[in-house]
């Protein structure tokens, strides 16, 4: 589906999804570079910790998109209001959570895709 978007995208533009402009390549590209940089640097045994790591990483993020989503009900039709998310707006689950308890302003203020 990502793909299907950043090609409609790039065609808009009058460029090829294979170009370097498709930003889902650039940031595969990215990931390919950081795991040659790590295998460099810390060898076969680092490179499995590496992916021990964005594991453990892609689990936690999964789980908290999951539960700060999970329950969300509203009318149909009805535009997303702060109320309708998991918001905590309290300074300390801010310091905490690195304003993650401000998740509902992604919701009602998100950024128009250029």
């Amino acid at each position: 589906m990502a793909g299907a978007i950043e090609a409609k995208r790039l065609a808009r533009n009058g460029k090829s999804a294979f170009s370097w402009d498709n930003q889902i390549l650039r940031a595969w590209s990215r990931g390919l570079l950081v795991m040659i940089l790590v295998a460099l640097g810390a060898g076969w045994k680092g490179l499995g910790y590496y992916f021990i790591a964005i594991v453990v990483a892609k689990l936690l993020l999964e789980s908290l998109n999951y539960f700060s989503h999970y329950g969300i009900v509203r009318e149909k039709g009805k535009p997303i209001a702060v109320r309708h998310t998991f918001s905590d707006l309290s300074w300390m689950s801010n310091i905490i959570m690195y304003n993650l308890g401000r998740h509902g302003h992604h919701h009602t203020e998100a950024c128009a895709v250029p």
